[in-house]
């Protein structure tokens, strides 16, 4: 929570209400139950101290069940807080759909036989409409393919379909021993990588081709990471250190190969309305570069107006038209304007301990975070 603010929650199940207000040293609490209202205040020697104390209270009340939903946040303030639960298993994904956010939980593992996670379909509010059982665990990644009317999966490195209308699961891909997956969505085209092989589908599912990917470690790490161009006409593909190839994602002909000094990549994504190529070096240097692909040389992109510290770049997403860039250092969210490069703003992420996933929900930016919380964000 930042220095002077309300934030306001509600329970639903039980009609309570609860606001706290932090200002500078001071945390009030002030709870509404049927007619009776408490009012509760602490004082504290500095305001991180304040500040500590009022998120630690705010996460007590989201795990009892209340929620947190203010749709006139003011920008960097969250529109949305709600408790996902379930423990941290590195799987953070969420995708939006017409009829609802869905989101990972982590249910069970109690031994090899007797696992299971679960999707949870929250309201815009953040209330549980609906909770799925997932065919298999881990949820990694989905997408919502408007073409399809269904969300795109990728459990346990297992690519599935999920028809919103019938409530069915659907294999695309074989049951997989390799780690290297991704799956994606954007121009009509599904695009995704199991078991060794590139499989690209069109609007009525027929697949336009096959592929096959040969992934390697090195050093320990597995070489492998993928992006599908906003237009689906393009993709880039990166399975051996300072390469990325750029396919055709009509029949996977190689277009170009992008190649410098980044060694292997975390993160690829097409940028600036298809013209850039933006990716996340490893955990060694973990800075953002960036490829001009009409000239496929890099270009320099340093981002103006951002805190040195954190150094390091955890994630980072893109909305929907390229031009937001969402960077995540440390627990702090920097927002930066792509053509200019400027910052936009720079907000605390809440209720997280090391890491969270970062998505643009229209307007919005959304998190799932490692401690439990899902959160949209007013940007």
């Amino acid at each position: 929570m930042a220095h002077s603010q309300a934030h306001y929650l509600q329970n639903q199940k039980t009609g309570q209400s609860s606001t706290l207000t932090l200002s500078g040293t001071q945390v009030s609490t002030e709870t509404q139950t049927g007619g009776k209202k408490r009012r509760t205040e602490k004082h504290f020697a500095t305001a991180a101290e304040a500040t500590t104390y009022a998120e630690r209270q705010e996460w007590a009340l989201l795990k009892k069940g209340f929620v947190l939903h203010h749709e006139a946040a003011a920008p960097g303030q969250p529109l949305l807080h709600c408790f996902i639960g379930g423990g941290y298993t590195g799987s953070l994904a969420f995708a939006d759909t017409p009829l609802g956010l869905y989101v990972y939980q982590n249910g069970w593992f109690r031994s090899a036989t007797d696992q299971q996670d679960f999707l949870l379909r929250l309201d815009a509010t953040g209330q549980v409409l609906e909770t799925l059982a997932l065919p298999t665990i881990l949820a990694w990644d989905m997408h919502y393919q408007p073409a399809w009317q269904a969300l795109v999966l990728d459990l346990d490195h297992i690519v599935f379909e999920y028809q919103l209308a019938t409530g069915q699961f659907r294999p695309l891909s074989e049951r997989s021993w390799s780690p290297a997956s991704f799956v994606a969505v954007a121009g009509g085209r599904t695009a995704f990588v199991a078991n060794d092989e590139l499989v690209v589908m069109g609007p009525d599912r027929s697949t336009l081709f096959r592929m096959p990917i040969a992934t390697q470690l090195f050093n320990g790490s597995l070489g492998f990471a993928a992006a599908l161009a906003r237009s689906g006409e393009v993709l880039a593909v990166h399975t051996t250190p300072g390469e990325v190839q750029l396919r055709s994602a009509l029949d996977g002909s190689l277009q170009h190969t992008l190649t410098g000094d980044f060694g292997l990549l975390r993160q690829l994504d097409f940028m600036g309305n298809d013209q850039f190529l933006l990716f996340l070096e490893p955990h060694s240097t973990e800075r953002l570069r960036c490829f001009d692909l009409a000239q496929h040389t890099e270009i320099d992109f340093t981002l103006s107006g951002g805190e040195e510290w954190p150094s390091w770049v955890k994630a980072y997403c893109l909305n929907a038209d390229q031009t937001r860039l969402a960077v995540l250092k440390g627990r702090w969210v920097e927002v930066f304007g792509v053509a200019s490069r400027q910052l936009v703003r720079r907000f605390y992420l809440s209720h997280c301990v090391k890491n969270a996933k970062l998505r643009f929900i229209g307007d919005a930016l959304g998190a799932r975070t490692d401690y439990g919380c899902f959160s949209l964000y007013q940007v």
